[in-house]
């Protein structure tokens, strides 16, 4: 996420968390007082799988975007969102990512997400 005059934009991914918010942060200013880019504590689900990841990310993206929180600056961006619908939004993906999980490892999707 970064929160800067335009308010808070949060960017949705899956993999390497620490790379990407380098490459978002490589020319940004911060010698200049510029916002640079952090992780959202709380915010972060580690799936067995790379298709988990992907399969919640797509979900957040998607869902989002439906819901008027997307922009026209990258596809995974967010803006415009409440803490409230965003972490209710990642609730449903990590659901999504385990069952997708599940799936892989031959696990009943009702089963998964109980668990």
């Amino acid at each position: 996420m970064i929160h800067d005059c335009h308010g808070m934009t949060f960017k949705v991914g899956s993999g390497k968390h620490e790379d990407r918010i380098d490459a978002l942060n490589l020319f940004r200013r911060r010698s200049q007082g510029e916002a640079t880019w952090s992780l959202l504590k709380g915010h972060l689900y580690g799936f067995h799988s790379p298709n988990a990841a992907q399969a919640a990310e797509y979900h957040i993206i998607e869902h989002a975007r439906k819901r008027g929180f997307g922009t026209k600056d990258h596809s995974e961006f967010i803006a415009g969102i409440d803490m409230k619908d965003l972490a209710a939004l990642f609730v449903e993906a990590v659901k999504v990512g385990i069952a997708k999980d599940a799936e892989f490892a031959g696990v009943r999707n009702d089963d998964a997400i109980e668990a």
